[in-house]
């Protein structure tokens, strides 16, 4: 099982300031629905993308430790960015990131998630696999988000992602294939201008506590 307490959870919030993304008050409009295709991909497929972009840089788990967001546009391409939250446990858990993001462009983050490898678990079928790494996101941890102070409410039913087996090649590991659970959100591009994105979470489990906070400074052309 691996968990990244970087979106993992009990508080997560998304401020964006000082405007929002959109006139709507409704907080469904700041992202894509879950049954949606952003960009031609469904959620599924891109919380696998997710989990790829953040494990495979070159530096083992340097996105997850970036003090201060110098690696924020490292390798990102496209229509979407991905701002990974922080590893927990150690002295980088609370974080502030400066970002500047291209015009037009979605914000993809994750206030909850984990998942599990047949390199961890060879004897598991893709179910049992699925499984592992719902039993962290869901026993243990809630997750909640803020936009311009607007609450978005109830994400692990409206947002809950599981996604197909892909392959997952973290440096220094022998290629493998995973399967993630979680919550994933894909912000709609923001307005021009400066914004404040606050990623945060914990957890309750007295023998695998965890905690972390981070704030992304952006600017959004």
């Amino acid at each position: 099982m691996h968990r990244i307490p970087f979106l993992l959870l009990t508080v997560f919030s998304v401020l964006l300031l000082p405007q929002l993304s959109h006139a709507s008050t409704d907080p469904k409009s700041y992202f894509y629905p879950a049954d949606s295709k952003p960009f031609g991909k469904s959620y599924s497929e891109w919380s696998a993308i997710w989990w790829k972009f953040v494990k495979e840089y070159p530096e083992k788990d340097a996105r997850l430790n970036d003090p201060d967001g110098h690696l924020c546009a490292v390798n990102q391409t496209g229509n979407v960015w991905i701002l990974p939250g922080a590893s927990s446990g150690n002295a980088l858990s609370t974080v502030n990131r400066d970002c500047v993001i291209p015009s037009g462009v979605s914000l993809l983050i994750s206030p909850d998630d984990n998942y599990c490898t047949l390199a961890d678990h060879p004897e598991m079928g893709y179910e049992e696999l699925l499984k592992c790494a719902m039993d962290s996101v869901r026993e243990d941890t809630s997750s909640k988000a803020k936009l311009d102070g607007v609450v978005l409410s109830n994400l692990l039913e409206t947002n809950h992602i599981q996604s197909g087996f892909f392959e997952l090649n973290i440096p220094g590991e022998k290629p493998t294939k995973a399967v993630s659970d979680g919550v994933f959100l894909m912000l709609k591009p923001l307005t021009p201008g400066k914004h404040e994105i606050n990623l945060g979470a914990s957890n309750n489990d007295v023998l695998e506590p965890f905690s972390y906070n981070v704030t992304y400074h952006i600017t959004q052309k």
